[in-house]
């Protein structure tokens, strides 16, 4: 978390530094107040949604809405993992069109 915050702060100076060509120093210092301030709200905002719990599943009769019942249960009870999981999964996802083109597959089979 740490780390984040002086990324962050470095932006905002760097986001200064820029402006300071163009703007005069009271604007400048407003607009980089604005920045913080949007992305403070986003935080908080992202916050709020992350903390509401999640609506009763549904379960059907078919076999993939069992499925999708265990794996949701699952990432309910492990969210951190699931995170990393979804995160590496991702990355690789963008990464190697190998990797997007075998999801699919995966996601989508033909019939």
């Amino acid at each position: 978390m740490g780390l984040t915050i002086i990324g962050l702060l470095h932006l905002v100076a760097a986001l200064q530094a820029y402006l300071g060509f163009y703007l005069s120093p009271p604007l400048v210092d407003l607009s980089a107040g604005v920045v913080v301030l949007m992305v403070a709200i986003a935080l908080f905002v992202a916050a709020r949604r992350l903390a509401r719990p999640l609506p009763a599943l549904e379960v059907g009769n078919g076999d993939l809405s069992n499925v999708a019942a265990q794996a949701l249960r699952w990432v309910q009870e492990n969210p951190k993992q699931a995170a990393i999981v979804a995160a590496i999964l991702g990355f690789l996802a963008g990464a190697m069109p190998e990797t997007r083109q075998a999801l699919n597959e995966i996601l989508y089979p033909r019939r």
